[in-house]
């Protein structure tokens, strides 16, 4: 006599399918299991073993920090090095969290011992349609369902407000010190040191210029290269519109007469 069909048959449950059985919390539960494995194949193994009709998914955004290669460089303005306090943004994702479905939980309950040993769950039709018949009853309406979205919803507007409060998008630039100058006449020395070091850099890279400091810094003879880059920067510098007309006095006919 052939077996009666029912909505298991042919289903086969691999390593990653009985993990999220195991892990993924009941239909009620407000928050769910979170898919999120930090290496990309195993995310991606769990994302395909949540494509059961087992599973309830639902989309979550948060709010990570991501690194941001370009706050992480050096840069150079104003006569001194700068650098991120972090070298991180705000970057809002969206990550999938699994809940078991009314029959899903069933049948977590009924084959636990075969799902946790690993061992192959052959589906009898008698046990499938006990389960299906348990959870029509435990679960006779999609109440938890709306519940659960209201939640999330509450959530994310939590997750948002309490990002905007922090400023984690707004990070801030600090001047970088290399480790050990302290003192202010440390740091004056430092400031002297990449002045220099960018005057005389060969390139636009501040991390090269960075190095040339460090060693710059060094050098006994620094306080007599940086007066002279003083003096130097002074002279090549353009006079401003108020200085130009302080070494000009005009007549009232108009002539114009130059120190």
């Amino acid at each position: 006599m052939a077996e009666a069909s029912h909505s298991l048959q042919g289903v086969r449950l691999g390593v990653m399918e009985r993990w999220v059985l195991l892990h993924a919390p009941e239909p009620t539960a407000l928050r769910g299991l979170p898919l999120e494995a930090d290496d990309r194949s195993v995310r991606e193994q769990q994302r395909r073993a949540s494509n059961t009709f087992l599973l309830e998914r639902e989309k979550v955004q948060t709010y990570v920090q991501a690194r941001d290669p370009r706050r992480e460089q050096l840069t150079f303005r104003d006569g001194e090095f700068w650098r991120w306090e972090r070298g991180t943004r705000r970057h809002a994702v969206q990550r999938t969290y699994v809940w078991l479905s009314p029959l899903g939980w069933e049948i977590s309950r009924r084959y636990r011992r075969l799902l946790e040993a690993g061992l192959p769950v052959r589906w009898d039709p008698i046990i499938v349609r006990e389960v299906q018949q348990a959870a029509a009853r435990n679960y006779p309406s999609g109440y938890f369902r709306t519940e659960r979205r209201d939640y999330i919803r509450e959530l994310q507007a939590e997750m948002h407000d309490a990002a905007a409060v922090l400023g984690i998008s707004k990070v801030r630039q600090q001047v970088a010190y290399p480790d050990g100058i302290q003192s202010a006449a440390e740091r004056a020395r430092w400031r002297a040191a990449a002045l220099v070091a960018h005057d005389r850099a060969t390139t636009a890279d501040a991390e090269d210029a960075w190095s040339l400091a460090l060693t710059l810094y060094e050098d006994p003879e620094l306080e007599d290269v940086a007066h002279e880059l003083e003096l130097r920067q002074s002279a090549e510098r353009p006079l401003s519109r108020a200085e130009l007309f302080r070494r000009r006095r005009v007549s009232p006919l108009g002539a114009v007469h130059s120190d």
